[in-house]
């Protein structure tokens, strides 16, 4: 206890004496103050920046921020924007190519993004040709008329008489006999014959590439229509070869009843006109001799 302004007597509490300072101790030692100068620095550092980025954008008059230039050695901030693929909207038949730009505070990064599409290849077909339609010839069709033979009315009529009764079906064959000069032979009571006759339409149609101007040929061809006995249709069919005038002989086929079959095809269109001196058949074709 003490009175008055002196200090107290007695010996001070240890608790309240401070330890004397290290002499051999600085101040960068000390935690917090190496902290606070830390701070500053980084204050300083940062007004600094500040001041850069204001010097070089107060004369731009806008709010753009300059783009420092690429050969300059400080490099503040850097940014790099890449645009996907799927924001570049492409022609699927062209190729096309999308600039984007992106600015940093100091930087501009420009990125070139390039979509090719590949088309397949295209393939080209040869032209067609239209082959130009065939005209072909029109059908020749061959209508073998059948003429109306009558036999003449006296009963002693003979081949010839029979020839001269007809001219509507038998009158060229009439005219080659009188031009051949074998009508007495045709009269003849003497002698049995049996002709075939070819029919007008038959000598009409041998006679666009034959010529029947010389009685020797014709004579020659008559003979070989002529067939010596008297024979009819069933008589000449049961045989298969049929001696002639002549001396030659024509092909018979039975069951198709066809004279010269595979060349000539002849039919007998007419049948079994029978005279006093033989019979005479009408005939489709002419004959000729081999």
């Amino acid at each position: 206890m003490f009175t008055g302004g002196g200090p107290p007597s007695g010996p001070v509490p240890t608790a309240m004496a401070m330890p004397p300072p290290d002499p051999r101790r600085r101040w960068y030692n000390d935690k917090p103050a190496a902290a606070a100068a830390a701070g500053v620095g980084v204050a300083l550092l940062f007004l600094m920046i500040a001041g850069l980025i204001w010097y070089f954008s107060k004369d731009d008059g806008d709010d753009s921020i300059a783009t420092i230039d690429s050969s300059s050695t400080t490099t503040i901030f850097e940014t790099t924007t890449t645009v996907a693929d799927s924001a570049v909207a492409t022609d699927p038949s062209t190729t096309s190519s999308t600039t984007t730009t992106s600015s940093s505070t100091t930087t501009t990064t420009t990125t070139t993004t390039t979509t090719t599409t590949t088309l397949p290849p295209t393939t080209t077909e040869a032209p067609t040709t239209t082959a130009a339609p065939t005209t072909l010839p029109p059908a020749t069709t061959t209508t073998t008329s059948t003429p109306a033979v009558s036999v003449p009315q006296s009963p002693g009529s003979t081949t010839w008489d029979i020839i001269q009764a007809n001219p509507d079906g038998l009158s060229r064959l009439r005219d080659l006999v009188l031009l051949a000069g074998m009508q007495n032979e045709l009269d003849s009571a003497t002698g049995v014959r049996t002709i075939l006759a070819p029919s007008d339409q038959a000598f009409e149609t041998y006679e666009t590439t034959h010529d029947l101007d010389d009685p020797a040929v014709v004579r020659e061809l008559l003979r070989h229509h002529i067939a010596l006995g008297s024979l009819t249709t069933s008589n000449i069919f049961a045989v298969s070869q049929l001696q002639m005038e002549d001396g030659e002989f024509l092909d018979i086929d039975g069951p198709s009843e066809t004279i010269e079959p595979g060349t000539l095809d002849a039919k007998v269109i007419v049948e079994d006109i029978e005279s006093s001196n033989g019979y005479l058949h009408v005939v489709d074709k002419v004959l000729p001799p081999a």
